[in-house]
Formats: structure tokens, C-alpha cells, sequence
């Protein structure tokens, strides 16, 4: 099967189906740190294995093979692209059917990698906007994903900045979406899920427990039984429950 990446510094992204932003901004899903790049500078549309490229005004351009480009153009496999002083390249690389799929969420793994460094700058200035605004397509497909019984190796990461977005933006959305994706794996969440929940349970506004009572139950009536760090993480969601239960 072939799959589309794109290589610029020292790192491939997968180009899975969906718009990918560059730019100088932080949210843009490929971020270029180059003077010479615009804010937004121009996008690639990924289709299935039909990549377009257009530029969005900049104020430089872009150039494809040293050629500039005005409006948009279809790429192909080994075109070099120049935004700024930045080179780029479009690779498409034959693996198995087993290892990759379009659109599967190992290819969502990739995602989250690629704007991972963009959403920790976000939440840690404190612009929980814009980090809602860069994961919000990937959350809702990773809980889609643990809803049908694919889940992945980025659910945990799903989990984990769901329950930061919680310090930063105080919505119970954040939390109810933590609850619900743990609740269609039927597991707890990892450690550090917990630890981002009881610190950010403090901005809370207000949440309903019942739907988090519920799991709680769930995972409380499982028969299989827990081990001992399985134990001490539910018996901190149960005291994280009695905490925003007592407000």
C-alpha cells in the first residue's frame, strides 16, 4: 500500500485525508519557525492519494521543483517545496497493508505527534481556545475509534490532553469527554490522566457526576479483579468524585 509523507526538517508526517496548514503560526498543524513564512502560508489538501497544494497569499510564495506557484497545484511523490527558506518534500513509500491503512488511527498517532508540540505551546499560555481548536477533529475520531473497539495507541494521549484542557479552560465538556472515552474502553485511565484531573478539577465551574458515577460503578462491578496499582488508581477517582461532590 502506499503512503504519502511529507518530510521537512528531520521528521516524515503521514498525510492522512484532511487539510494540513503551514505556517508560521502556532496553529498550523506544520508550524515553520522562519521569518521568511507567513503566518498562514499555504495548505495541502490531502485526498486519498491526490495532494494539492495552494498558497494563501503569502508574501514570499511557494515553489514547487524551483518553480513558483500561483494559486494551486497537484503534487507528486519526490516534489521538492519551498516555503521560505524551508525545503520540503513529498515522499510516497510502499508498506504493508497490515502496518499502515488510511485513515486508521496509527495514522491519527501520527497526527497527534505532529501538532503535540503546537497544543503543549497553546496550554501553556494558557490559550485553551486554540488548543481546543487544533484537537478537536482528533479527539472526536479517537473517541469514535475507542467507541467501535479500535482503539489506539494514542488514546491515552486523547485522554491526557482532554484532562489538561480542563486547567486551562475550566469546561466540564473536557472532563465528561475523559469519562466517556475510558468508559468505552472499559478501563481506567493511566496515571497521568488522573494526575491532570485532579488539577484541573480545581478550575471546574460545575460538572454532573452521574455519568461519572456510572463508570465508576462499571469498573467497581467488573469481575475481574483489580491489581494493587489498579486499586489505587480507582480509589483516586473515587476520592476526586467525593472532592467535586462536596462542592
Amino acid at each position: 500500500m502506499t503512503v504519502l509523507r511529507l518530510r521537512f526538517r528531520d521528521r516524515d508526517v503521514d498525510l492522512v485525508d484532511g487539510q494540513f496548514v503551514i505556517g508560521r503560526a502556532a496553529s498550523c498543524q506544520i508550524s515553520l519557525d522562519d521569518p521568511m513564512v507567513s503566518r498562514s502560508h499555504a495548505t495541502l489538501l490531502v485526498q486519498g492519494n491526490r495532494v494539492v497544494l495552494e498558497d494563501l497569499g503569502s508574501r514570499n510564495g511557494v515553489s514547487v521543483n524551483g518553480q513558483r506557484v500561483t494559486g494551486s497545484r497537484q503534487l507528486e511523490p519526490g516534489d521538492q517545496i519551498t516555503v521560505g527558506s524551508q525545503q520540503l518534500q513529498l515522499l510516497a513509500q510502499e508498506e504493508p497493508e497490515a502496518a499502515v491503512s488510511r485513515g486508521a488511527p496509527t495514522q491519527r498517532f501520527d497526527r497527534y505527534d505532529v501538532i503535540g508540540g503546537l497544543v503543549d505551546k497553546a496550554l501553556a499560555l494558557g490559550r485553551g481556545e486554540e488548543a481546543e481548536r487544533l484537537l478537536e477533529r482528533l479527539l472526536l475520531d479517537s473517541l469514535a475509534d475507542a467507541r467501535a473497539g479500535r482503539a489506539s495507541a494514542s488514546v491515552d494521549q486523547a485522554g491526557l490532553y482532554a484532562a489538561r484542557m480542563i486547567g486551562v479552560t475550566g469546561r466540564s465538556a473536557h472532563f465528561d469527554y475523559v469519562v466517556d472515552l475510558y468508559q468505552a474502553l472499559g478501563r481506567l485511565p493511566p496515571v497521568a490522566v488522573v494526575d491532570a484531573l485532579y488539577e484541573g478539577q480545581r478550575q471546574l465551574a460545575g460538572v454532573e457526576l452521574g455519568k461519572f458515577r456510572r463508570y465508576l460503578a462499571g469498573l467497581r462491578d467488573n469481575p475481574e479483579p483489580m491489581s494493587p496499582a489498579q486499586r489505587f488508581v480507582f480509589g483516586r477517582l473515587e476520592g476526586l468524585g467525593r472532592a467535586l461532590g462536596a462542592r
